[in-house]
């Protein structure tokens, strides 16, 4: 089973365009669903992290674990709806949140692969021996998304 992790830049004026189109269209002559369509037109794509979603899902999780809970902003009713129509993982963050990483960059920097690999091990049950560099290499993917986010903006992930 595979999983992606795709990161979208939104300024804060289209969040309600975008929460306007999470709800997928119902009924046997289904309207056409616009929400992919929306996050196109209202942010800035950035690349999707080239490996598994899974690795995304791991470091939030972690992250909160070691006092640097991203994700819990005035946002976070998107994220929710986002889940609960659409059954995906969705992490927003904004300027609050890059103020916190911020505050923990030595931490994070400091942070031994071996440490992510056990890590990752526990949450899902599985023995992965590259897990650890992967999940590094998505922190530094998430902390360099952070950077072009501010107040008129937020970083949207989406793990599905």
């Amino acid at each position: 089973m595979s999983s992606i992790a795709s990161f979208y830049i939104i300024t804060k004026d289209k969040v309600e365009t975008v929460k306007s189109s999470i709800k997928p269209p119902k009924g046997l002559f289904k309207s056409v669903d616009t929400f992919q369509k929306t996050l196109e037109e209202v942010s800035i794509k950035c690349e999707n992290y080239s490996d598994t979603g899974y690795d995304i899902g791991a470091i939030i999780p972690y992250l909160d674990l070691i006092g640097c809970s991203i994700g819990q902003s005035d946002y976070l009713e998107i994220a929710k709806k986002i889940v609960d129509e659409r059954g995906i993982t969705a992490i927003t963050i904004n300027e609050d949140d890059k103020e916190l990483m911020n505050s923990h960059s030595e931490v994070i920097d400091k942070i031994d692969e071996k440490e992510l690999k056990i890590y990752y091990s526990e949450l899902y049950g599985i023995e992965d021996a590259k897990s650890g560099k992967r999940m590094k290499n998505g922190i530094r993917q998430i902390f360099d998304l952070v950077k072009s986010i501010n107040d008129q903006k937020i970083l949207l992930i989406l793990i599905g």
